[in-house]
């Protein structure tokens, strides 16, 4: 049977300590969740036309990330994650 995973991306901090979370099965899927869902609601919480970062990548330098990928279907125990590429980034913030 083929394992099937999940990537979930984490901001805790942003928007007041709200933060932002997007799920994809592909880790660019995610991001470009992730992405979508701050720029509509970075205007509304800065009083803004625009969002306030301009890039995935100053958004995250911001403000820290987990990007973490999960097999369906598996438990996981405090930070476990199944993939070496997934990393945290800038702050020390946790899913």
């Amino acid at each position: 049977m083929k394992k099937e995973y999940v990537w979930v991306i984490v901001i805790e901090d942003i928007f007041g300590g709200y933060g932002l979370r997007s799920t994809g099965k592909t880790l660019k899927q995610a991001r470009a969740a992730l992405w979508s869902v701050y720029c509509e609601r970075s205007p509304i919480w800065n009083n803004q036309t625009t969002p306030e970062s301009k890039s995935y990548k100053e958004l995250t330098d911001s403000w820290g990330v987990w990007e973490s990928k999960y097999e369906i279907g598996k438990g996981y125990f405090g930070g476990e994650i199944d993939d070496d590429i997934a990393k945290a980034t800038g702050k020390e913030t946790k899913p």
